[in-house]
């Protein structure tokens, strides 16, 4: 066939206007190869503004066509041939559904990857912006998809961040997201149902006092640890219990760490 391996420039459109160019790329397959490609990948994703249009044409009961725009001698010549095109188009007001002026495409090799300001921009561009909720079947979909698979475990510099990013901090969840959780851990087995659990190492005592050392408790975690204790009996201490806890005291006196203080 003639347009075999042969650099060239194609538009997409709407069969039924013609006319109205829809998206410009650039290929050197067979024009129709080309166009069964978009067709395959618009059914498997949904990222580009490009596969979101092909993908309203199936709802309608359509199919996109191509057309040949140009041919070109070289590789070099069709990307910059293609700018022109997108550049010329938008111009003369075809609304493309391309993402950017062209030149620069999946088949050119390895985009540029974007710059940490770039990022930030990108990042700064989403925040407050709202995504569109899950209806009740996809989450339950995602929800069954995710069961029983193990996670891949937290890397000793994640668990670090994890550790400090919470360090400090109060969880006051409200009477609705108590319920909920509530709600979601009925009929779930815990995970210590059957275990025989040992007496805490040296090293795991060691983390666990590290974790709560600094930490303040609220006036309403006060108020709340005092109603709970009200009324229950607790059991004698021994000499040697007595004397430990004499000896952090004043050893916590004496660096001047205060738990649970103002």
């Amino acid at each position: 066939m003639r347009h075999s391996n042969i650099p060239k420039i194609y538009g997409l459109y709407d069969p039924r206007y013609p006319n109205d160019i829809k998206y410009v790329g650039v290929t050197v397959q067979k024009l129709n190869t080309r166009l069964n490609n978009h067709r395959c990948i618009t059914k498997s994703t949904n990222f580009t503004h490009k596969e979101n249009w092909i993908n309203k044409l199936y709802r309608e009961g359509v199919c996109p066509e191509i057309k040949l725009l140009e041919e070109c001698n070289s590789v070099e010549l069709m990307y910059e041939r293609e700018i022109v095109w997108i550049k010329n188009l938008r111009k003369q007001g075809y609304k493309l559904t391309n993402t950017d002026e062209g030149g620069k495409g999946r088949a050119s090799g390895p985009r540029k990857p974007h710059s940490e300001e770039t990022k930030r921009k990108m990042s700064e561009a989403q925040k407050g912006r709202p995504g569109k909720p899950l209806s009740e079947a996809t989450k339950r979909k995602m929800s069954e998809t995710t069961r029983g698979v193990p996670r891949k475990p937290h890397s000793e510099e994640t668990k670090k961040k994890i550790s400090e990013a919470h360090r400090g901090k109060t969880f006051n969840h409200s009477e609705e997201t108590r319920r909920k959780i509530s709600e979601a851990n009925k009929g779930q087995v815990p995970w210590s149902k059957g275990k025989k659990l040992g007496p805490k190492s040296e090293e795991t005592r060691r983390k666990i006092s590290m974790a709560r050392k600094g930490r303040l408790l609220t006036e309403e975690q006060k108020k709340k640890i005092s109603a709970s204790m009200i009324g229950k009996n607790s059991y004698p201490k021994s000499k040697d219990t007595k004397r430990k806890i004499s000896e952090t005291l004043k050893k916590r006196h004496s660096d001047k760490i205060i738990i649970g203080g103002d």
